[in-house]
């Protein structure tokens, strides 16, 4: 039989006075009369597929109170989230019903748990059907045919169960953005002379201050210089600006007197394959070609070819290099077949047939003939040249004593592919579980989130590094770089064991948060799953969390309370690029506090029974009280307050997502001394003039000085008679 429970702690329950009892903040009201008339037309949903679902949705009907039935029939038992229950009238309690009836269940959902991505990132508008296509993407399992939107800001909104949903209750914020309108300007329309003439050097200072003395209108600090060579560079609206898009080619020659860069590297840091395999024939272009097609990285320009024979051949530094330091490289390769001159010339397209060319190292001549080679494996590049080269585009020309091709001109297309070593700036990865590949390319992935994992690979894997290159076919990452890192090895603990250090080992706690722990409980949960099989009995109650922020917080032993735990350790974790903070701020909770809690309170019973013992002078204290209606509410105030802490913890636990840690759940001062309220009632009735009959008002809850729950929230209360 349900537990019943009473509005005044003290007083004894007599049969009416349970009927006002609640379960869950639920109001038992007695039902009298046939159960079948009682039940016409009754669909009763349930929020757990149990015995005592059916009895919350017996007494959410508000027609009659679950301890009146007997019920015959199980959910649990039930494959179905459909079905029927029987119910007759208890021995016991069910003295009004009369007869029987078969009453239909639907199990519902809570929206709050069911959406589990809330923040559904940036929208270019922002209305219902827009966000409700986003939230269907990011949370597979959702019906939106079942829900609505309201409260629709640019920040957020709520998203609600239909008043006629068959598969949910309750209600669950969401966030998002809304792009801003871009209001850039293409960079080529600043940059209009692009022919800089000749500059004292080819430094990218030089190069911006010659771009800016011939083209007044540009603001040089909302723009970066990329691809420079000694006769031409990019120039590029920075990734951040507001002010410009796009990227410009500009032209220039350089003084006789350039002065090269103070660090030279060495030749075999960008020409590491060394066998180019089978080239169309062993001339210097030819040569060069294949050597940037193998390795994207090489600045073909600094280099020249000599000891040319048909298997191999020698790469030299050229002697004014200003990129490499002097040597040499030995390179080796195959001849193909030559092809014989057809007996009548062929048109290039015949040849030419992919003209994206993906992703490539730069925008040299050689490199473009080199890639268009690769997706053309039937293209004669000695037969060509490549004109009008510009930032993602250039021309493929037949040259002009070409024996092969007709004379014409194809457009390809291309991407500058960023170097890894640019992109991957934090390459100290920390401690890892584990050292395969997926897990270190999802720490590298967290450590640099402007990565695409997709377009790298792991190898040379050690025990305390690995290479991070980039795919072959990737369009547009080049090169590699080498991270570090360390690997956790769990240590057995002895059973004894009291030092926090030892218990908690593991301190980098989680990878990839999409909800930041923000409260003692949610940090806890994450300590739990990281330190199973070490913790012995650690428990939340043994420790004080503090300093917890974006990245991690400080556990130590509360040696006041249990003196033999002693120490303390930093935890860490590291979010999501989309990651959003729980949140801890009761005037942002009071919407889906209220939507989600039930704060009813059934008093008649009460205050008719303390109406009779006031006018038959019973209590022998009237003159206490200035009324009687100042003695009732005295006495119901700490019934009141009872039931709706009660409620307010259950829901507070749900809504921050602590319901499945048991240490919190069991854990009663968890949320309770966290808050206080403002409860008197009494003067909330007389400024209201509040009847003893159906009344809403509202109860301040206020987070307390210290606490991790902040700010205020009003509490809507509802009493009935």
């Amino acid at each position: 039989m349900k537990k019943l429970l009473s509005l005044i702690g003290a007083a004894s329950v007599t049969a009416p006075a349970a009927a006002s009892a609640v379960s869950c903040g639920e109001v038992a009201v007695l039902g009298k009369g046939p159960l079948s008339e009682l039940t016409t037309d009754m669909v009763l949903k349930i929020k757990e597929k149990s015995i005592k679902g059916i009895n919350d949705a017996i007494d959410a009907s508000k027609k009659l109170a679950s301890f009146q039935v007997d019920i015959e029939g199980d959910p649990a038992l039930s494959s179905s989230d459909k079905g029927t229950v029987t119910l007759t009238p208890n021995i016991e309690w069910g003295f009004d019903l009369e007869g029987s009836a078969k009453v239909q269940w639907m199990y519902v959902q809570n929206l709050h748990d069911v959406i589990k991505v809330k923040n559904l990132g940036e929208f270019e508008k922002v209305d219902a059907s827009v966000i409700l296509s986003v939230l269907s993407t990011k949370n597979t399992n959702l019906d939106t045919n079942e829900i609505e939107v309201i409260n629709i800001t640019n920040k957020g909104a709520t998203i609600q169960a239909k008043n006629n949903s068959e598969k949910y209750y309750g209600s669950a914020k969401v966030s998002f953005s809304v792009k801003e309108a871009d209001t850039r300007v293409e960079l080529s329309s600043v940059i209009k002379t692009t022919s800089l003439g000749e500059l004292a050097d080819n430094q990218s200072t030089t190069i911006l201050n010659a771009i800016a003395n011939l083209n007044s209108a540009l603001n040089t600090k909302e723009v970066t210089i990329s691809n420079i060579t000694s006769t031409s560079a990019l120039i590029n609206s920075k990734s951040n600006s507001k002010v410009y898009k796009g990227s410009v080619a500009v032209k220039f020659t350089v003084e006789e007197s350039v002065e090269p860069p103070i660090e030279l590297i060495k030749l075999e840091q960008h020409l590491k394959t060394t066998n180019l395999g089978e080239i169309s024939k062993a001339d210097e272009n030819t040569i060069l070609s294949a050597v940037k097609a193998k390795n994207s990285q090489v600045n073909t320009s600094e280099i020249e070819v000599s000891a040319i024979n048909d298997t191999n051949a020698t790469i030299k530094v050229k002697a004014n290099s200003t990129v490499y330091e002097q040597g040499s490289i030995k390179i080796t390769y195959s001849l193909a077949s030559t092809p014989t001159p057809p007996e009548e010339k062929i048109d290039l397209k015949e040849h030419l047939k992919t003209t994206d060319l993906l992703g490539v190292g730069d925008s040299e001549p050689d490199t473009l003939l080199a890639k268009a080679e690769t997706l053309n494996p039937d293209l004669i590049i000695s037969e060509l040249e490549v004109i009008n080269i510009g930032e993602n585009k250039a021309d493929i020309k037949v040259k002009n004593d070409s024996e092969f091709y007709n004379p014409s001109t194809i457009s390809v297309t291309f991407t500058i592919s960023s170097a890894l070593e640019d992109v991957i700036s934090v390459r100290k990865l920390g401690e890892i579980n584990d050292k395969d590949s997926e897990t270190i390319l999802n720490r590298v992935a967290i450590k640099n989130q402007a990565l695409q994992k997709a377009e790298v690979e792991v190898i040379n894997i050690t025990d305390s590094s690995a290479t991070i290159k980039a795919k072959d076919n990737s369009i547009i990452y080049k090169g590699s770089v080498e991270v570090t890192f360390s690997i956790f090895v769990e240590q057995e603990v002895d059973k004894d064991e009291k030092d926090i250090t030892k218990l908690i080992q593991r301190t980098m706690l989680a990878d990839d948060l999409i909800t930041l722990p923000t409260n003692p409980g949610s940090v806890w949960g994450l300590v739990i799953k990281a330190n199973a099989n070490t913790l012995n009995e650690l428990k939340l109650e043994h420790v004080i969390i503090s300093d917890i922020n974006e990245n991690g917080a400080i556990i130590k032993g509360d040696e006041l309370k249990w003196p033999n735990y002693k120490g303390t350790v930093e935890v860490s974790w590291s979010k999501n690029k989309d990651a959003e903070d729980g949140e801890n701020d009761l005037g942002n909770l009071g919407e889906e506090l209220n939507s989600n809690a039930n704060f009813n309170i059934r008093w008649k019973e009460v205050v008719e029974s303390r109406t009779k013992a006031w006018e038959k002078n019973e209590l022998g204290e009237q003159d206490k009280y200035e009324s009687l209606e100042h003695f009732i509410w005295m006495d119901v105030n700490g019934g009141v307050m009872s039931t709706v802490q009660s409620v307010f913890r259950t829901t507070m636990l749900k809504i921050l997502g602590l319901y499945d840690i048991p240490e919190v759940v069991l854990d009663p001062n968890f949320i309770k001394y966290q808050v206080d309220w403002d409860t008197n009632l009494w003067e909330t009735v007389v400024e209201n003039e509040i009847e003893l009959k159906d009344q809403e008002f509202e109860i301040d809850c206020f987070g307390l000085e210290g606490s991790w729950l902040k700010g205020k929230t009003a509490i809507k209360i509802v009493l009935n008679s």
